[in-house]
């Protein structure tokens, strides 16, 4: 079956304006009074649901670069750090085999990048990546992060399979998570909700007890108590994660209606 063709109504629709406001920001009319929350709101309406008029939509097609851009949140924290270069090496080898390149993005920055095709916002909270959003009409995914907007894309863990997992792994007794503390508030809530007791790392110097079990999921904290025998880990930087969050992209860079946006592995 083929897929509805947008429409200006469907923009305004979304978006809460009149058509004739659709039609005055997508023309770039500078003579008609519209706020810049106004304006900003009908080009990510119009972004998302892949409207644009048609010789503009031509030129949209033909324009991919096949360039991402990347970016997390700015930390002191060294193992934070750690973890953040770990990841984004593992990012950039990821997508260069599926033909993209990769740039970072400045960490904690909110300009305009118009040169890529979409933003990875990987860790950040859910302000940064909103203010992403006020300055980039190309999509934004949400990778580690909880962004509570069903018009974007995010990739998270499932916390309570996780749970399930690591119960199973210490045939019900009790446990603790061990893991670096999250930027992003709502993914912080959803840890502390699904697992009865939580430890944050910080510096890395910290000792494990040994009459205690952890579950581990972090691979740098991995890489520094993954080897005592009281201690579960769980990777949830894998490679199936690394697909979705791929399928997602291409969604979104190809304007591919999805029913579902907060996807979870």
């Amino acid at each position: 079956m083929a897929q509805k063709k947008i429409t200006i109504k469907d923009v305004a629709r979304e978006a809460g304006v009149s058509v004739a406001t659709v039609s005055y920001v997508m023309n770039h009319r500078t003579d008609i009074k519209i706020s810049d929350e106004t304006r900003k709101k009908v080009l990510q309406v119009a972004n998302l649901l892949n409207y644009t008029p048609n010789l503009a939509a031509k030129a949209l097609a033909s324009s991919q670069q096949h360039l991402l851009g990347i970016t997390y949140e700015k930390t002191s924290l060294p193992l934070m750090k750690a973890q953040q270069m770990m990841m984004l090496e593992t990012f950039l080898e990821f997508f260069r085999n599926k033909g993209y390149e990769v740039i970072l993005i400045d960490a904690g920055a909110a300009e305009q990048y118009d040169q890529v095709d979409a933003l990875i916002c990987y860790g950040v909270t859910a302000e940064h990546f909103h203010a992403l959003g006020d300055k980039n009409f190309v999509p934004l995914i949400a990778f580690d992060c909880d962004v509570s907007d069903n018009h974007f894309f995010q990739i998270n863990n499932d916390y309570h399979r996780l749970a399930t997992d690591a119960e199973a792994a210490f045939d019900g007794r009790d446990y603790t998570y061990l893991l670096l503390q999250p930027e992003n508030t709502k993914l912080r809530e959803a840890v502390e909700q699904a697992f009865p007791t939580v430890r944050y790392v910080r510096s890395g110097e910290e000792e494990l007890r040994t009459d205690t079990r952890y579950l581990i999921t972090d691979p740098i904290l991995d890489s520094l108590f993954g080897k005592q025998s009281n201690v579960y880990y769980a990777s949830t930087f894998c490679n199936s994660k690394l697909e979705l969050l791929y399928q997602a992209l291409d969604s979104a860079i190809n304007r591919r209606a999805a029913d579902i946006h907060n996807l979870t592995v």
